[in-house]
């Protein structure tokens, strides 16, 4: 009927928005997906008053936000907040997973999509490094153990 084609979906539009939306691995790992839906509303306000001239800064508070998250479950994993064997490792491993390598990069990308080349100011894999090498840090002692 008339106006039909307004109310169709468009599919570029879509697959665009698609591919901007958080990863849907990150449903699994509820505080990483709070972090990046906080990380979300500060990107959607920014993105109408973004100047060049801020990207830099922008940048720099975007990895100074996921380091800071990385440190968080790096200190929960040194004071054996959920310790080997615990029911409830798995999660806090896929969770550190999720923040290492879904969420930064996704971040990263995000700032790119607001200030061209911004993706590559963030740098979200040694931002999140210290985790990575928390991990694995505990993984080698609990081997050790078993040894």
């Amino acid at each position: 009927g008339p106006g039909a084609s307004e109310d169709a979906p468009d599919d570029a539009s879509e697959a665009a928005h698609a591919s901007n939306a958080p990863p849907y691995a990150l449903l699994e790992h509820v505080p990483v997906a709070a972090f990046v839906n906080g990380a979300l509303a500060a990107f959607n306000e920014l993105r109408h008053c973004a100047s060049v001239s801020s990207a830099s800064a922008c940048a720099r508070k975007t990895r100074d936000a996921i380091e800071r998250a990385a440190n968080a479950l790096a200190r929960l994993d040194r004071r054996g907040a959920v310790a080997e064997g615990d029911v409830r490792r798995a999660a806090f491993e896929g969770a550190c997973e999720a923040l290492m390598d879904v969420a930064a990069p996704y971040l990263a990308g995000c700032l790119g999509r607001i200030f061209k080349g911004g993706e590559k100011l963030v740098d979200a894999r040694a931002a999140a490094e210290p985790l990575r090498q928390q991990l694995l840090a505990s993984k080698r002692a609990n081997r050790d153990k078993g040894e």
